[in-house]
């Protein structure tokens, strides 16, 4: 059985990895920063990526032959300009560094879309202008080409996905998708901005398929993990708030809308060359995506029931 360890598996994108992984046969080992009890074909490890020592200590234990190299700097609302994206160069870099001298095989690392000037055309992943505008852009193109100097030099197998636009269970609630599905499932306007703006939007579980797919692939590079379809953002906030028949709590204009390019969307041919399609279309994404916040939003009521009994 193939050894993988995995960083970042308990966020959005993670879980579903690994879900992902376990299907594909891969004794799964994933990182927490936190006492994790282990789960289902995952044996979970507690260790700070920020700690040399304790990666170094990890990987000689464990001794993975493949990682998946998902965790970076990921708070909401403040990613974009927090100068921890230069902590996690250095993290990355090491842990990489350490993969390979424990003998490693094939590393994949998550990008962003983020890296990516959006000058409204389809982005393609060689040809493309990139941006170095904000800390989070600038440190994952930084990381991108430093990983790949040193897998050239060391002759390590390595992949880059950067992810598109991602909706689906667990994702963070100030997110579009789960604001406007929360706000409505609560009775509460969804504010939102005109929604003109065109994304090209995958559901998660899509993108969990896609990096296994790179993984277990021998081809190295940079992959765009999207649909390849920019759709309008207005329709799914409307399809949204048809499927849960409230159309009247949508406030559109709410919100001014952002200094953002028209459209964002991936080319996918790369992608599309290792077999990967996409197999939940937008319509039974949102279907799930509902579902899974309305089991929470009960969840919660219920937690709080018990709690006002007790």
């Amino acid at each position: 059985m193939k050894k993988v360890l995995i960083t970042g598996a308990s966020g959005f994108v993670g879980k579903h990895v690994v879900d992902e992984l376990i299907l594909n046969g891969y004794e799964v080992h994933a990182i927490s920063r936190q006492d994790h009890p282990d789960t289902e074909g995952t044996k979970w490890h507690k260790c700070d990526l920020f700690s040399e020592r304790q990666v170094k200590d990890l990987l000689q234990l464990i001794r993975p032959e493949y990682l998946m190299h998902l965790a970076w700097e990921a708070t909401p609302g403040q990613y974009m300009r927090s100068l921890e994206n230069y902590r996690w160069v250095q993290a990355s870099l090491a842990l990489l560094r350490i993969f390979h001298q424990i003998g490693g095989q094939r590393a994949l690392i998550a990008g962003s879309c983020a890296e990516y000037k959006w000058n409204g055309g389809s982005l393609e992943e060689y040809s493309s202008d990139l941006t170095y505008d904000s800390p989070y852009a600038a440190c994952k193109n930084y990381m991108r080409d430093l990983s790949f100097h040193y897998a050239q030099q060391t002759s390590m197998s390595l992949a880059w996905g950067r992810l598109f636009f991602l909706y689906g269970p667990h994702e963070p609630k100030n997110r579009l998708v789960p604001m406007v599905i929360s706000s409505l499932l609560n009775e509460e306007d969804a504010k939102c901005t005109e929604g003109k703006h065109r994304r090209d939007f995958l559901f998660v579980a899509d993108a969990a398929a896609a990096l296994v797919a790179i993984l277990r692939s021998n081809q190295n590079g940079v992959f765009n993990i999207a649909s390849g379809d920019a759709v309008e953002v207005r329709s799914i906030i409307n399809d949204i708030s048809h499927r849960l028949g409230k159309a009247n709590l949508v406030r559109f204009g709410a919100i001014a809308n952002p200094n953002e390019a028209d459209q964002v969307q991936a080319d996918v041919t790369r992608l599309r060359s290792l077999g990967w399609t996409p197999k939940v279309g937008i319509g039974e994404g949102l279907d799930r995506t509902i579902q899974w916040w309305r089991q929470c939003l009960q969840n919660r009521r219920q937690e709080r029931k018990i709690e006002d009994e007790v």
